[in-house]
């Protein structure tokens, strides 16, 4: 029976044993990885420096500094081309032609008075075509009185947007 209980205890030791042999070796894999010793044939008359990659957050920070740059460009263009376009409206003058008739039978008024107001007067009279003639008035709008001798004065408002013809047919008094 002495034999038995001694047998029996070796086996446990040995059983104990392994089992603790196989946890180290099982530990030991997942917490440092094997090392491999080689010779060194190599040897560099200079340090070697080794430099690793970017990060995920610095790809992302790269990549969003590279979306601002290209929409700061695509609103840098779309500024330029409404400022040109602005330039251009506000840069081309336009003509007016007012033409002066009589109502009831339709004949140009000669030496009508026109007058142009936008802030500032411009008067000019019509010529023997019953035409008065504005040069070089920038877009806007203009308060725009036509009188003529023996003939009631009228007054309407125009916004030019381009250069336009305007026609007034006045009343005799």
């Amino acid at each position: 029976m002495k034999n038995e209980q001694l047998m029996v205890s070796v086996l446990l030791a040995i059983a104990i044993v392994g089992a603790a042999w196989i946890i180290l070796m099982f530990v030991e894999s997942q917490s440092t990885p094997p090392t491999y010793y080689a010779p060194v044939q190599y040897q560099s008359p200079q340090p070697v420096t080794y430099v690793m990659g970017p990060t995920a957050e610095d790809t992302r920070q790269q990549m969003q500094q590279q979306q601002l740059q290209q929409e700061n460009r695509r609103l840098r263009m779309q500024y330029d081309d409404l400022a040109n376009d602005l330039y251009e409206r506000e840069s081309r003058r336009i003509d007016l032609t007012v033409i002066v008739r009589d109502d009831e039978d339709g004949d140009r008024i000669e030496d009508a008075k026109v007058r142009i107001e936008d802030g500032e007067d411009d008067i000019d009279y019509t010529d023997d075509d019953g035409e008065a003639h504005f040069y070089n008035l920038r877009r806007d709008c203009y308060d725009i009185r036509v009188s003529a001798d023996d003939y009631d004065s009228e007054s309407r408002t125009f916004c030019l947007e381009d250069d336009e013809r305007i026609s007034f047919s006045l009343d005799r008094d």
